[in-house]
């Protein structure tokens, strides 16, 4: 696994909240909505980490959330990789 990169599995592994992987495609938009709904414009998303898998599921629930959260979203799924790659460096700064 990538260094900043994390599954839903993981994440629930990790946390003892196995059911997080369980989550429906709304549910997940729902909960990183929430989670995500003060962070600053321009700054980066948390939830990148979660899309940096780069799996179909994960760019799908990315490019979702920041249609939801009025952010721009590359119709390109290697554009938005590429975006999401640049916040993971950007949050991995931050730490």
């Amino acid at each position: 696994m990538r260094s900043g990169v994390t599954t839903w599995r993981e994440m629930g592994d990790k946390t003892g909240q196995r059911e997080l992987s369980r989550l429906t495609h709304q549910d997940k938009l729902t909960l990183l909505e929430t989670a995500e709904n003060k962070t600053l414009p321009g700054s980066p998303l948390w939830s990148a980490v979660l899309a940096a898998t780069g799996s179909d599921d994960a760019l799908r629930l990315h490019r979702d959330l920041l249609h939801r959260l009025q952010r721009p979203a590359p119709a390109d799924d290697t554009d938005l990789l590429a975006q999401i790659t640049a916040e993971c460096v950007q949050l991995r700064r931050q730490w």
